[in-house]
């Protein structure tokens, strides 16, 4: 995975995402070949849904591998999706040491 895909789920989380404190990194779209990207690139599940009467698809990772994300995309975020990302990892404890995520 390269910083330009970093990138791009930072933008998407940014507008579109939410992170909770049960490890779930979750970006939801009308278009679902967004949401096939963030599988292909992210891995994860979604599933449709529909909300006054307009379907939805919404992207989720969970766990581990949500809190890597997290951790990647956060730099890129601003301070109030900063502090959604602190909230939800809050109980992991995430450190980067050379160039390495540590959990």
């Amino acid at each position: 995975m390269n910083d330009f895909w970093i990138a791009w789920l930072a933008g998407l989380f940014e507008g579109e995402g939410t992170a909770s404190r049960t490890n779930k990194l979750a970006i939801t779209q009308k278009k679902i070949w967004l949401i096939h990207r963030l599988v292909d690139l992210f891995g994860g599940s979604f599933h449709r849904f529909k909300n006054d009467g307009r379907y939805y698809y919404r992207w989720r990772v969970t766990g581990q591998e949500a809190k890597k994300l997290l951790l990647l995309i956060t730099p890129l975020l601003s301070p109030h999706k900063m502090a959604q990302v602190e909230l939800a990892t809050k109980s992991a404890r995430m450190t980067k040491k050379g160039g390495q995520l540590e959990i």
